[in-house]
Formats: C-alpha cells, structure tokens, sequence
C-alpha cells in the first residue's frame, strides 16, 4: 500500500463523484478507479459502492477505514514538512553550552531569543560547562556548540567565531586597601594573594598583566578555581584578589568591590564554537543567525 492510495481514497470519500475526485488529483478516471480496486484487493475488502458509473457512496467498512486514512495522510504530510524544515535549518534542538560570563554579558539571551524568533520550531537545550570542558563536549558531540572564551587557536575539528570582546576587572575582598581605589595600577597586585580561574592559569593571565610592570618578579597565586563564579567566592571570602569579565559586576556578590584596572588592561573575548565539519542545517542556521548579530562591547567605565 502506497501513500497514494490513502490520498485517492480519502478524496474519493469526500467527493464521492469519480469525475471531481480525478479532477482534484490531475488523473484519469481510469487511472482512479485502478488504483481503489488495487487497494481494495489488498485489503481484501470492498471499500466503495457504485452507485452509478460516476457517483459512489462508502461501504462500512470504506467509512472505518475512512478516519485511520485521514490521519495516516494528515501523519504523511507532517513528516513530509517537518522533513523539509529540518533541511532548511528550521527544526530541532540544539544542545548549546556556555560559560557564566555569556549570561551576565546578554549573549546567551540575544543569541537564543532572536534564533528563537526567527526559528519558532528550533529549540535550544542549555548546559554550563567551562571553556575547556565545552570544547571537549563538542568534539565528542556532547554538545551542538557551545559560548565559550575565545582563544587564539583551536583543538583540531573545532572553529571559533569571535562575537564579543569586554575587559577585566578586578574582584577585590571589601575593606581591602586597593578596595579604596578607582582603578588599580598591575603594579600594586605584584605581592597580593591572587586567585585564578583554571582558563587564566593555563593562558598566564597574571603574568601577562603584571609583568610587563614588575618583569622577573615572582607572583602570589595562592588558589585556582574551576571558574569565575568559584573565583568570586574565593575573594568574597577574603582569600586573595581575583579577576573577572566586566560583565561580572551585575553578580552582586555580598564581600566584594568591583574596580578596575588602570591602562590597557587585558580584554576578554566570547566565541561560538562548534565542529568544523558538521553539515546540520539547524547548526548552520544558527551560525547564520548569530553572525548577523551585533554585541555591545564592553568598555571600561
């Protein structure tokens, strides 16, 4: 049984003419009432009364086999669209990771709402990871893509694509005497306890701030933290001196003063990233998307 045969059938029950019913489907008569007996003979049932040589009227058995006919054409063509939707990128889910700093700065809300908007029946499934744990999760496939901080090269099998840039700030215990300036000179931070989230470890953000001020002189990390929400909770505690995306000001966290830091400071930079040779459409649609947004940049105040 073909799916052509439910469609001739159904409009056969609602004509119940064979002229207008092969009118509708653009065939024959002939072709019509070749395929209702091919039908009825594989159901071994007889589906139609003939009336007259044109006009019929449904059998008991026609009129049973009527509904599931109905919903099996209605189920056809839903699948049929669905199919073409998910090939144009229009369907589905995406299992989008982030970092924290992709909430506090807006991405993640612009991102999935204006995706969202365009694509009604595309859905998003959101994890927190770190950057590096995102990015091993997109390579095994755990994750669609994911919002992570950009770096200068990628594992092999990902891309990056810079969206936003912002600037560091300093996450200074309150009561602190750098609490009492406006923006802090990286030479003062040389002897301070510092803290560091695992990324800023292992990319030397410390060294490459300081050094350039206090070249050769050793500094005080005195903890790393999986990431910078732990990184503020290290310093809320007054355990060293810790430095976070500007963004992170909006996380009012009780023990901590939020200040700056004097010159060019050191930016941060979000990226999309996802598999370098991943064909779903759903995924190039929201790179599309994406691409065509444009982020505030985040400038020292």
């Amino acid at each position: 049984m073909e799916q052509r045969h439910l469609r001739y059938f159904v409009c056969l029950a609602e004509e119940l003419h064979f002229g207008r019913a092969a009118d509708r489907l653009n065939v024959s008569v002939a072709t019509l009432s070749q395929q209702l007996r091919a039908l009825e003979n594989e159901l071994g049932a007889r589906l139609l009364n003939r009336k007259t040589k044109s006009a019929i009227s449904l059998t008991q058995a026609g009129s049973k086999f009527l509904h599931e006919a109905k919903a099996a054409v209605l189920q056809f063509d839903r699948a049929a669209l669905i199919g073409r939707k998910a090939g144009r990128g229009e369907v589905g889910t995406i299992v989008l990771g982030y970092v924290m700093a992709a909430v506090t700065s807006g991405i993640l809300q612009k991102v999935t709402r204006t995706f969202g908007a365009s694509r009604p029946e595309g859905f998003f499934q959101l994890q927190r990871l770190e950057t590096y744990a995102q990015m091993e999760a997109v390579a095994k496939g755990r994750l669609d893509a994911g919002i992570t901080r950009a770096l200068k090269r990628y594992p092999s099998g990902l891309t990056g694509i810079r969206i936003h840039t912002e600037p560091y700030i300093l996450a200074i215990p309150e009561g602190h005497r750098l609490a009492r300036l406006k923006a802090v000179e990286p030479l003062e931070l040389v002897r301070e306890p510092l803290l560091a989230a695992i990324l800023q470890a292992e990319t030397r953000f410390w060294e490459n701030l300081i050094s350039p001020s206090a070249p050769h002189t050793p500094l005080n990390i005195v903890a790393r933290a999986q990431d910078m929400l732990s990184v503020l909770a290290l310093a809320a505690s007054g355990l060293g001196i810790g430095a976070v995306t500007k963004s992170h000001e909006r996380i009012a966290v009780p023990g901590i003063a939020y200040r700056r830091i004097a010159g060019p400071g050191s930016q941060s930079e979000t990226a999309i990233i996802v598999r370098s040779n991943d064909t779903n459409p759903l995924i190039r649609s929201f790179l599309t998307t994406t691409r065509r947004l444009r982020f505030d940049t985040v400038h020292h105040g």
